[in-house]
């Protein structure tokens, strides 16, 4: 890390883009991860009737997962930061 007067620079390429949105990136990695979010719902042990906050809910491939496990006695509460998220979930 670098510091440039009172701005720091870093660059260990974590890909932070702050250019416009693409779901169809996120779609595509709920799709892959499907399995692994099917585990962790059971691993959680979410119940019909559960009340369920998920924040930084991305696109809603796991909030899906979580709305079919509390069902419709249940209630899920996605927030994310980026609008354009919460409307493709």
């Amino acid at each position: 890390m670098t510091t440039a007067g009172s701005h720091q620079q870093h660059g260990h390429g974590h890909g932070h883009g702050h250019g416009a949105y693409d779901p169809s990136n996120l779609l595509r990695s709920d799709a892959f991860y499907s399995g692994v979010y099917q585990e962790i719902v059971d691993w959680l042990e979410i119940f019909p009737g559960a009340p369920v906050l998920e924040a930084g809910s991305g696109a809603g491939g796991f909030t899906a997962l979580l709305a079919e496990a509390v069902g419709s006695a249940g209630s899920v509460a996605a927030l994310d930061m980026t609008p354009e998220l919460l409307q493709t979930a």
